[in-house]
């Protein structure tokens, strides 16, 4: 057996990893797919100011990015994404909602919408920097 390492992976490689841990985890969930749900704001050019992207995925939101235009910044932008991926979500059934941020982000934020910790990773991925990882029960 040979190991390799590989700096630029093939796709098609590193769907076959993906692809064998569906297969392991099929037995213990939902024959259901990850449902992309996005909240946008934008400008008058039909650009996007602010954003948020999730998943989906049975009861659970898994919230991959929240970023507002720096220019929004401190306009309650963020509060209002959230509240509005929360009512989907709530909508669709969704019980609880996910997302993790770095310490230099916004912890504070989201613990004052209601966000617990619940676990970090210290000094990732630099000395001095740690991921927070957060729930919230709906």
């Amino acid at each position: 057996m040979d190991i390799e390492v590989v700096s630029h992976p093939l796709k098609q490689d590193t769907d076959s990893v993906l692809d064998g841990i569906k297969e392991y985890n099929a037995p213990h969930f939902p024959d259901q797919d990850l449902i992309p749900l996005s909240v946008f704001v934008r400008d008058s050019q039909n650009k996007v100011i602010a954003g948020l992207n999730a998943e989906l995925f049975t009861t659970s939101l898994m919230i991959n990015h929240l970023w507002v235009s720096s220019d929004l910044r401190g306009n309650d932008v963020g509060t209002k994404l959230l509240a509005k991926v929360e009512s989907e979500a709530l909508a669709r059934g969704v019980t609880d909602i996910y997302l993790d941020t770095y310490s230099f982000q916004a912890l504070g934020f989201y613990q004052k919408l209601g966000f617990k910790v619940v676990g970090e990773f210290s000094d990732y991925p630099i000395k001095g920097v740690h991921k927070h990882f957060l729930q919230k029960s709906l």
